[in-house]
């Protein structure tokens, strides 16, 4: 949902709601409001930071954590595995198939992506929730927008030059020049998340992050990901 004013909708909930969580992602990103209502049920308000972006129209915020490809055999087990409780954490479904939580997380962005599951914010847990029946076709879902295809382009012709690493209160910091033209900072965390990033171009000088990171600190972080 869109607009700010939205917020409003959860005065009415105020009667029947103990509490209210709340989730910030950062600076003109969305934000979710969960009501814990006084019968075990909860409701939960998604935001956009702005009341014109496309976030949800483009899969930007999809750009911010890292895409890997996992092998289809190994989805498939994690789905399957996924739908014999319906329910369960990334935590879980890793220990129960002997894999490492990333690629199960990797995984579940790709079912989200392709509506067979959707995150539960207030349980922490992936929930089975196929939206249609088509089954998952791997190799279309590789690149989330043209952003994110443009990223791996730079960084498959070697544009991304002078990369430097600093450690910074546990998080990484990225700098680096890519095609020979834009400065890139990228802050990225230890899942190697962006958590907040700039660039001198002028897709960044309009929107910020707004619209999700251009394709330049894409490139960026991708590249150190592949180092």
């Amino acid at each position: 949902m869109g607009g700010r004013r939205r917020i409003l909708l959860l005065e009415r909930l105020l009667p029947i709601t103990n509490k209210f969580s709340v989730h910030l992602l950062g600076n003109g990103m969305p934000s979710f409001y969960t009501a814990h209502l006084t019968n075990d049920m909860y409701f939960t308000l998604g935001l956009s930071g702005w009341t014109a972006n496309d976030w949800t129209q483009s899969s930007q915020l999809e750009l911010l954590a890292p895409r890997a490809l996992v092998p289809a055999t190994t989805m498939q087990s994690i789905y399957l595995e996924l739908r014999n409780t319906w329910f369960a954490s990334e935590t879980d479904l890793a220990k129960n198939l002997n894999l490492d939580v990333t690629t199960v997380n990797k995984s579940m962005e790709t079912f989200a992506q392709a509506g067979k599951v959707i995150y539960d914010l207030k349980n922490k847990v992936y929930r089975v929730r196929e939206l249609k029946r088509d089954g998952i076709d791997i190799e279309s879902l590789r690149f989330s927008s043209e952003t994110d295809k443009d990223a791996y382009r730079l960084m498959e012709q070697g544009a991304v030059a002078n990369l430097k690493i600093t450690e910074q209160n546990g998080k990484v910091l990225l700098t680096a020049t890519v095609s020979n033209n834009y400065n890139t900072v990228v802050l990225i965390d230890k899942d190697l998340k962006i958590t907040d990033a700039k660039c001198n171009c002028n897709e960044f000088y309009k929107n910020k992050m707004t619209k999700g990171p251009c394709a330049h600190i894409l490139a960026t972080r991708i590249t150190f990901d592949k180092k």
